[in-house]
């Protein structure tokens, strides 16, 4: 079982919500709940059921989570701008990233014009930068 498999079940058994509830609340499809046991969900469903359950992503894939953890309401995706802002912030090049990730330096363009990395990837980068993940995605401001 995936860590944020292990980590839903149990937000779910204290709530006191089914798969089926979950699924309906958080508009994702049945296979996306029940497949979660097996690997991580896509960013974009992670964040739907994370949002419903007002929970941490950080803590549904087993990273320590802040006490104070909340979600900005008006919070809208913005991985890029994040993912440069921490960047500057720890003084790392965008090349120094890059070869230390094995990314290329396309992957920054792609992230400028939109894309979002897959939710494996953003983990991977949160855990390098040792940052939130819901701060480095724009959930959370800290």
């Amino acid at each position: 079982m995936s860590v944020f498999g292990t980590n839903l079940s149990e937000i779910m058994k204290e709530r006191n919500i089914t798969p089926k509830q979950l699924i309906e609340m958080a508009n994702v499809d049945k296979n996306v709940v029940y497949e979660i046991n097996k690997h991580e969900p896509m960013l974009a469903n992670a964040v739907k059921i994370a949002d419903v359950l007002n929970a941490s992503l950080d803590y549904l894939v087993g990273k320590e989570v802040d006490e104070d953890f909340f979600v900005d309401p008006n919070y809208k995706i913005s991985f890029y701008e994040n993912l440069d802002k921490e960047l500057a912030n720890q003084g790392i090049s965008k090349r120094k990233f890059c070869r230390d990730l094995k990314y290329s330096l396309a992957s920054f363009t792609r992230w400028k014009n939109g894309d979002i990395p897959y939710f494996q990837t953003i983990i991977e980068i949160s855990t390098y930068l040792n940052c939130s993940i819901d701060a480095l995605i724009g959930r959370t401001r800290k």
